[in-house]
């Protein structure tokens, strides 16, 4: 299945071709080396300061207790189909500074920039990522003993299926659907002072 983004102007393939999937092989495990190499990735994003402020709780299918644990801090509509992921991440950042502990106003930004390069790196792999906002927040703290530290997302990584093996129709025609965004003039505004 083709999901490749319909583009007003050429932008590399990994960008062209990134989409959201729920539909994971669950038989194909990601590799601990390739795993490893994603999370580098994420280690060399821009930060300020070069804080570097998140941090990657994740969890193999193999692993099955750790798993189950990620995998019940998510809401029910995620479980139904992230449970078929081979990997899933619970992702934080620190909100203060470590040099000073003042706020770091950026720290979510400077996340989701670790968390970009983490997707292009896995689909450069042939590795698919779906972030998820639909978590329990005080369930995920306890969970991982966060302290200095808030949960921003989850994650599921792992190798394409087939769409028919999702649980219903919803998801599979969610899956099956054309990717689309905002026109361009909805999303930037180029100043030229007052």
């Amino acid at each position: 299945m083709d999901k490749t983004a319909s583009t007003q102007h050429a932008l590399h393939s990994l960008i062209a071709q990134r989409w959201s999937p729920r539909s994971f092989d669950p038989k194909t495990p990601i590799s601990p080396e390739d795993a490893e190499a994603l999370f580098e990735a994420a280690g060399w994003a821009a930060s300020s300061m070069n804080e570097q402020p998140w941090r990657y709780y994740f969890a193999h299918r193999s692993d099955e207790e750790g798993f189950q644990d990620l995998l019940d801090c998510l809401v029910d509509g995620n479980q139904v189909w992230a449970k078929n992921a081979a990997v899933l991440i619970a992702i934080s950042y620190r909100e203060n500074f470590e040099k000073n502990d003042k706020e770091n106003v950026t720290a979510k930004h400077d996340t989701g920039l670790a968390n970009a390069n983490l997707v292009l790196e896995a689909l450069s792999r042939n590795i698919y990522a779906h972030m998820m906002g639909g978590y329990h927040k005080d369930k995920t703290i306890d969970l991982l003993q966060m302290q200095d530290e808030s949960p921003v997302c989850f994650m599921a990584l792992g190798y394409l299926d087939d769409p028919e093996a999702l649980p219903n129709d919803k998801l599979r025609d969610s899956e099956k659907a054309k990717r689309t965004r905002k026109p361009l003039d909805e999303i930037i505004t180029h100043w030229q002072g007052k």
